[in-house]
């Protein structure tokens, strides 16, 4: 049970606060065992082989990654795998997950990417605010609402879809889950999507207001 809070804790912490962790770790995938929201990454460096837990992505065997070390332990075992893992490390792989290494697209290609996205964008959806949506979030529920804002952070491959930190002008933050993989940060859109409540995606990711199922439009 300690040990699962433990994970539990450790994963909302590197997701939501994304700590500057100053130790990395650089190498080649050898092997991957899939375990819900995260995997094992059986990576190979130059002084060693470890394994590292990390949320769920669409890392393959061979590919090369560099992981943000959170917490190092001899030896953790996961009782979903049934397996004990030895030499293991705890944290996010930077250049899977980092919005800086996130695709950059220009303005006009942004628009033309969603050009075929017109007839589901074009519903009819209450406009409002992200201000109003964080203040009155019971009186949206399962709402198809429509907001403005600025993108200030994009975490992708989480839990199958992508995960972008939308901000107003005075600074209030909505989280908006999407499949859409042709954003960047720094770009204002206009977004449609569904409002939800209090909701509970397992591994302590809990949410009082989320935007899911979103599309955007650039302003």
């Amino acid at each position: 049970m300690f040990k699962r809070i433990l994970l539990s804790t450790l994963f909302i912490s590197i997701f939501l606060s994304c700590l500057n962790a100053k130790e990395f770790e650089n190498g080649k995938v050898l092997d991957i065992k899939n375990a819900g929201g995260y995997i094992y990454l059986q990576v190979k460096t130059e002084k060693e082989i470890l394994w590292a837990a990390v949320p769920g992505t669409d890392i393959k065997i061979g590919d090369k990654v560099k992981i943000e070390v959170q917490l190092r332990t001899k030896e953790y075992t996961s009782k979903s795998l049934n397996y004990t893992f030895k030499n293991v490390i705890f944290g996010v792989i930077k250049n899977k997950n980092d919005s800086s290494n996130y695709k950059r697209i220009t303005k006009e290609q942004f628009i033309k990417a969603h050009k075929k996205k017109d007839v589901t964008y074009n519903e009819n959806g209450v406009k409002t605010n992200i201000n109003e949506l964080l203040k009155n979030p019971k009186k949206y529920k399962t709402q198809l609402v429509e907001i403005e804002g600025k993108v200030t952070k994009i975490s992708s491959n989480i839990m199958n879809t992508n995960w972008i930190h939308l901000q107003d002008k005075k600074g209030n933050d909505l989280i908006i889950r999407t499949s859409e993989d042709r954003l960047y940060v720094g770009q204002e859109v206009k977004t449609k999507g569904i409002i939800l409540t209090d909701v509970d995606y397992g591994y302590n990711y809990k949410y009082k207001v989320i935007l899911v199922d979103a599309v955007f439009k650039a302003l």
